[in-house]
């Protein structure tokens, strides 16, 4: 008998961490796995003309073989039900994995056809929830469009609620919403915000479309065009990495999120910008005993926390002045020198939500 499958090919998912999603042409691959009660239909397509001698079905309950002499030719879809196998095999609805083997004559590892398990519902590392009655899990297939990835092929395994064994395989005609909020770590809605559901992939690029998902200017986001399944995602701000979620997206449910991202304040503006457009000097300088220092803040940046930190020429902070936030965001703070401070040249720093955003000198002289 022909190797079936000439290299080792994997079902790649789309979630951070799996190295090259995209896969080779395959020559035999599940499509669509429908559960009725206890009893499965699994839906493949053929790549090949021979017949299914040699090749099994592992699940976490055990491996049955392919009964001998189940012919199939080039681009067949074939259903494969507990009666195609010499002894009975269960999968588990609630969760399970489905792995296919080749054997040679003797029945020993010849090739995995799939290297990379499907696996749904509470097994470890599922990709997607467990089907409800009447649901099935396909592997939906997706092209790549863009540029040098032309003809190249991937599949994400998602629920569907209409199953179809027997036609139209690796496609998903069910979608769903999901919506909800992306807060900075002071409760700030993040402006803009991305997530990307599948970074490392151009999909935005691919066929069917993947829309990208935005917030406005409250933080809100939605997309009413999501395959059920986990998603293991980032939060881009303008090409920088702000945070990494994970969600899921299920039929009739509410699919509604609030990202709340601990580590990242939101400014409102670049940073790069931010340093630009500041204005922050005082006068007298010199200073004697009093000066009055002045911030002048773009008007769209909100903030929790603003401060001017002065510093001697060693580094050492002598003084912190918080700032009040007001909606004009022009600030004029008398300093006063106290009688300790000696003479000499200082820094002062303005420091919004913890980020120097300026920077000026003073010299005190009495």
């Amino acid at each position: 008998m022909k190797s079936i499958v000439s290299i080792t090919m994997a079902l790649l998912y789309c979630s951070f961490g799996i190295a090259n999603p995209v896969m080779p042409p395959p020559e035999l691959l599940i499509s669509e796995i429908y559960f009725d009660g206890s009893d499965w239909k699994i839906e493949m397509v053929v790549g090949f003309a021979d017949n299914l001698n040699n090749i099994s079905i592992v699940t976490s309950s055990g491996e049955s073989f392919f009964k001998q002499g189940i012919d199939v030719e080039e681009g067949e879809i074939i259903i494969v039900t507990e009666d195609s196998l010499q002894i009975p095999l269960a999968i588990n609805r609630n969760g399970d994995f489905i792995n296919m083997i080749e054997y040679d004559n003797e029945y020993t590892l010849w090739e995995l056809l799939w290297f990379q398990d499907i696996s749904f519902g509470n097994y470890p590392g599922a990709v997607c929830s467990s089907p409800y009655e009447g649901e099935s899990i396909v592997l939906q297939h997706f092209e790549l469009l863009s540029p040098g990835y032309e003809d190249k092929d991937f599949y994400w395994p998602v629920k569907e609620r209409e199953p179809s064994p027997g036609s139209n395989p690796f496609i998903c005609s069910s979608r769903d919403s999901v919506s909800g909020y992306i807060f900075d770590k002071f409760s700030d809605p993040v402006k803009s915000a991305e997530i990307r559901y599948c970074a490392e992939l151009e999909l935005w690029c691919a066929s069917p479309d993947l829309p990208q998902i935005v917030a406005d200017d409250y933080g809100y986001f939605e997309n009413a065009m999501m395959f059920s399944k986990f998603y293991s995602a980032q939060v881009i701000l303008g090409d920088s990495l702000i945070s990494n979620v994970s969600f899921n997206v299920e039929f009739d449910s509410s699919n509604s999120y609030i990202f709340e991202l601990k580590d990242y304040v939101y400014t409102g503006i670049d940073l790069v910008e931010l340093e630009n457009s500041v204005f922050l000097t005082n006068y007298p300088n010199p200073v004697e005993n009093q000066t009055i220092i002045s911030v002048d803040i773009p008007q769209n940046v909100r903030f929790k926390n603003a401060v001017i930190k002065i510093f001697n020429i060693n580094g050492k902070i002598v003084d912190i002045i918080p700032l009040v936030y007001n909606s004009g965001n022009v600030y004029d703070i008398t300093w006063d020198r106290s009688n300790n401070i000696p003479d000499g040249n200082y820094f002062y720093n303005l420091d919004i939500n913890y980020k120097k955003v300026a920077s000026s000198r003073m010299m005190l002289l009495k």
